[in-house]
C-alpha cells in the first residue's frame, strides 16, 4: 500500500505508512527491513524537495547496509 500511495502522488499518506513500517521493523529488529524503510522515507523527502532530510535516511539506511556488508 505505501508504494502505491507514493505512485498516486500521496506522499503524506505514504510517508505515514513508511513510518509505521519502521517502528515494526525496529520492534522486530529486522535490520534489512529498517535500512529499506530508511530509503524509502528518504526518497520521499527527496521528492518534497526536503533534501536535508532526505539525506539523513538516505546516510542511517547506507550505515545499515555497510554493516552488514550489503
Amino acid at each position: 500500500f505505501r508504494s502505491v500511495y507514493r505512485n498516486q502522488n500521496k506522499l503524506d499518506s505514504a510517508l505515514y505508512y513508511f513510518n509505521n513500517s519502521l517502528n515494526i521493523r525496529k520492534q522486530i529488529n529486522f535490520t534489512s527491513g529498517i535500512a529499506t524503510s530508511y530509503l524509502n522515507i528518504g526518497n520521499i523527502y527527496f521528492i518534497t524537495g526536503k533534501y536535508d532530510s532526505s539525506f539523513y535516511y538516505m546516510s542511517k539506511a547506507k550505515e545499515i547496509y555497510e554493516e552488514k556488508n550489503d
